[in-house]
């Protein structure tokens, strides 16, 4: 059997197996079972394309996004079968299904991502997409957005591909008058994903616009991370009897009055002290990804031996000795790398038999299977023969890079 032929049937194993986890989903659901074969039969006759594209993130898009549609299917504006198909990408496909469903005006098709959007927030964001489809303006929708006529305007004439926590957080952005690299610097943090706290996170942005002639790029991203853990985070937990969540330290911290070098100094104070408590340690297993050695050529052949290695830190003490000696907060990515949500790796470089000294950290989403964040020494970006060998790392392995201001990665 031809490599295109054992593709195909994988396919359709997979998109049957996602079919039997819906019926066994909707099994106390006439209505809802009802509307599912009825889009399902539609798709399969006019854009059976959605059935057969891969797996994301573990799911099948196509019939998550087609499950969805069916349970709202007492809000369709059209007949599902009066729809013509799309011969476009998974993501424009479901969008022109969408829009033929729901969309009594047109809809952004960008927002289209609500319809498989699979976090905490995915139902809300499918409720936004409908009221929007029926004429309601945005702002009114989502009033804990604190949306601005302007930003709403800004938000709607997002591109096609970013998610919708990005466009809002893009919008955002370009009515305060940011600049593209400060958006380049804070679309790579976890507010281009996180749309909650969203009075808060806009003092903060308002802070970074007035000190902008004094802002390093490269603080954006601990400056998130700093705030974020001591304000929002909540960490599961491990007690003595059964699992617990640690609630963030500081929850009513505010920015009022206070400057970008105050909060600087507040992090860096933040880096000195994320020590490791006794007793506290725990491990996980390593990813998929393998590390890898560079050996450095010596002009002198009586020169010490110099090679550099990347290596994944698969413990809580490890990420803690990381950050102590390079002086940012990698200690705090523990419970993701426990929880699979991050992996993090170590470029090191070894003089001859002495021990390894950390010279950048890497961060790996491993579902998406790119790289999030590349940190030197208190946060600097990384150049030259370091950057390098990351970057032979990461085409060995197969992770994409992303690039931000002035072409390097951010933090």
């Amino acid at each position: 059997m031809s490599h295109d032929a054992l593709f195909v049937r994988h396919q359709r194993r997979l998109t049957d197996e996602a079919i039997g986890e819906v019926y066994s989903r909707y099994r106390n659901s006439e209505h809802d079972l009802a509307a599912f074969e009825r889009l399902l039969s539609v798709v399969r006759r006019v854009a059976r394309g959605l059935l057969l594209a891969p797996p994301v993130d573990g799911r099948h898009v196509g019939v998550f996004a087609i499950a969805n549609m069916s349970r709202f299917a007492s809000r369709f504006v059209r007949a599902p079968e009066a729809w013509n198909g799309a011969s476009e990408s998974l993501p424009g496909t479901i969008a022109s299904l969408a829009q033929h469903l729901f969309g009594r005006y047109r809809i952004p098709r960008f927002l289209a991502k609500a319809r498989y959007a699979a976090d905490d927030r995915g139902e809300i964001k499918r409720e936004w997409y409908i009221a929007h489809a029926n004429g309601a303006p945005f702002r009114s929708i989502a009033p804990e957005l604190r949306m601005t006529r302007a930003m709403e305007d800004a938000f709607l004439q997002t591109p096609d591909h970013p998610e919708i926590e990005a466009g809002l957080r893009r919008a955002e952005l370009l009515v305060l008058g940011a600049d593209p690299p400060l958006v380049e610097a804070v679309m790579a943090t976890l507010l281009a994903s996180d749309a909650g706290h969203a009075e808060f996170w806009r003092s903060f942005l308002v802070l970074l616009m007035a000190a902008r002639s004094k802002l390093a790029l490269h603080q954006v991203g601990p400056m998130v991370d700093f705030l974020h853990a001591i304000r929002h985070q909540r960490v599961q937990a491990q007690g003595e009897n059964g699992p617990v969540t640690i609630e963030p330290p500081r929850p009513g911290f505010s920015l009022r009055g206070r400057t970008l070098g105050s909060v600087q100094r507040l992090v860096a104070a933040w880096h000195r002290g994320l020590e490791l408590p006794n007793g506290s340690d725990f491990t996980w297993s390593a990813s998929s990804s393998r590390p890898m050695a560079f050996a450095v050529e010596q002009s002198d052949p009586e020169a010490p031996s110099v090679r550099f290695e990347i290596t994944e830190l698969t413990s809580a003490a490890s990420l803690a000795w990381e950050g102590s000696r390079l002086g940012h907060c990698v200690a705090t990515y523990a419970h993701k790398c426990l929880h699979r949500q991050s992996s993090i790796w170590s470029l090191r470089r070894f003089v001859d038999d002495k021990p390894g000294k950390p010279i950048a950290t890497i961060e790996v989403d491993p579902k998406r299977r790119r790289i999030v964040q590349l940190r030197g020494y208190k946060n600097r970006w990384v150049t030259g023969a370091p950057e390098r060998y990351v970057r032979e790392w990461a085409s060995r392995e197969r992770l994409f890079i992303p690039s931000g201001p002035e072409g390097r990665w951010l933090l």
